[in-house]
């Protein structure tokens, strides 16, 4: 949808079919979780709204509940040199600084081996606030039943239901009280768990792709 309005004007006469982004079989698979674990999840690019989580995580969040931990998969940020973009040198220092505030940096997984681990999560935690942008690893964690807390970014709307299986917000006292409240209480995670795996808005690869051959069928090549 994003790519379409931002099309020259004269393409508007050019019939369009939006595609859906999909999410592997994989994560629609019932699995226990262990909720007994106080962790969070983040998969987010550095750049886009780390920094911003990582002040909240350690202003309210950590001083609240110091056991809880933040678990940051990037192969960026967890490569031990310094890269050449200096605001990503000038988070991992900050990330160094508050190693001991329950965040850690996280070597990206295989698929996998990420789905089995996917079970130690009670969240999912998205800074991102980028219009443009839309992170797909949203979609898997809802098909696998973890609660999502994000920003307003991108397409998250679509795939989101507020208040039900996620909350979205930008501001920061609203976006700290959602996560602690997911992470200690039981009776309301267990509630968005379900509604998560019950969100008709994330379909299988498989479904998308019959749909759109479908519609392109329906609308370009019949037409």
């Amino acid at each position: 949808e994003l790519l379409i309005s931002s099309l020259p004007e004269n393409f508007k006469y050019i019939p369009k079919i939006p595609m859906l982004l999909g999410v592997s079989k994989q994560y629609f698979e019932d699995k226990n979780f262990n909720i007994t674990k106080c962790q969070a999840l983040v998969t987010v690019h550095p750049l886009r709204g780390i920094d911003w989580l990582v002040d909240v995580w350690i202003n309210s969040i950590s001083v609240k509940i110091p056991w809880a931990e933040m678990h940051i998969f990037s192969n960026v940020l967890y490569k031990k040199s310094f890269d050449k973009n200096i605001k990503i040198n000038n988070l991992k220092l900050k990330l160094l600084k508050y190693k001991n505030n329950g965040i850690h940096v996280k070597k990206p997984q295989v698929e996998e081996e990420f789905i089995n681990n996917l079970s130690n999560y009670r969240i999912h935690l998205n800074p991102d606030n980028d219009t443009k942008t839309f992170s797909s690893s949203i979609l898997e964690s809802q098909a696998r039943g973890i609660p999502i807390i994000s920003r307003e970014n991108g397409d998250i709307r679509n795939y989101l239901y507020h208040n039900e299986t996620g909350f979205i917000t930008n501001n920061k006292d609203i976006y700290s009280k959602k996560v602690i409240d997911l992470l200690t209480d039981n009776s309301l995670l267990l509630r968005m768990k379900r509604n998560s795996k019950l969100n008709n808005k994330i379909k299988q690869w498989h479904d998308i792709v019959l749909d759109l051959l479908g519609k392109i069928s329906e609308n370009i090549i019949h037409r």
